[in-house]
């Protein structure tokens, strides 16, 4: 539970900045496959209506009911938890790393002061308390129903399933190498919506990454997730879509204010 602990903290840090839309949790192996106007674009623009929304979060969700709920889940946080959570209101999210916006992050930081007291001491006993307090604190807000929390994963991740042990299919599949080798299987995930990679543990050239994720020279000629392929180009839009991102931040600003 020292992990929530300390994502509760940090989230409390990041919202000092009045220019904080967004809150992403990440690991040290944790790496973009997106430019920054990219992941703007997934996160606050509405696919259907083409609309910003900055209220949305990226929280790949699931309760007890749901075929991704496994007998380890249920016995290690299911059980652990409906001593102080309504069994309904638990959720768990893979990866737990997830993205969440101001809005919904200043729910979850206001829920001792409504509760009168910290609800992080009932997780001390779940398996990985972090993929479940933020979903669950979501979901107990209301939250998760609301059209705003999308459950897709913005950080791409994989388990090995096979395992015999569910402990050791605790621990992400490493895909050192990929960006060296296999930018086919970056460009699936990317165009599954992923714009972060998870786990990458060797150093990676930064010449190498930049080239992947502008798709400069990507393999087969073809470009990096429907990204301009020619530099020069590719930098001129990227800075006049991060213009639109940061005037559109200071809009939400003085929106929320």
């Amino acid at each position: 539970v020292r992990i929530v602990r300390a994502m509760l903290a940090l989230a409390e840090e990041a919202l000092k900045d009045g220019k904080t839309t967004h809150i992403l949790f990440a690991t040290e192996s944790c790496i973009p496959i997106g430019t920054l106007a990219e992941v703007a674009r997934r996160v606050v623009v509405d696919e259907d209506s083409g609309k910003l929304n900055w209220d949305r979060s990226f929280v790949d969700a699931y309760g007890r009911d749901s075929s991704r709920c496994t007998r380890f889940d249920e016995r290690n946080c299911w059980d652990v938890l409906t001593r102080s959570v309504p069994s309904d209101a638990i959720c768990k999210a893979l990866p737990g790393w997830c993205l969440l916006s101001r809005r919904h992050v200043e729910g979850v930081l206001g829920i001792p002061q409504s509760l009168g007291q910290d609800l992080w001491p009932a997780f001390e006993d779940a398996w990985a308390p972090e993929e479940v307090y933020f979903p669950t604190c979501l979901s107990l807000l209301g939250y998760m129903t609301g059209g705003n929390v999308v459950k897709e994963p913005l950080t791409y991740a994989e388990w090995n399933e096979r395992a015999k042990d569910h402990r050791d299919r605790a621990h992400p599949l490493e895909f050192d190498g990929c960006f060296e080798r296999d930018e086919a299987f970056l460009r699936s995930i990317k165009r599954d919506g992923c714009m972060f990679l998870r786990k990458v543990k060797r150093p990676i050239p930064t010449r190498l990454w930049e080239d992947v994720v502008l798709g400069r020279h990507s393999s087969g000629g073809g470009d990096f997730g429907n990204v301009n392929s020619v530099a020069g180009r590719k930098r001129h839009r990227d800075d006049t879509e991060y213009q639109h991102f940061q005037e559109g931040s200071s809009r939400y600003e003085r929106r929320r204010t």
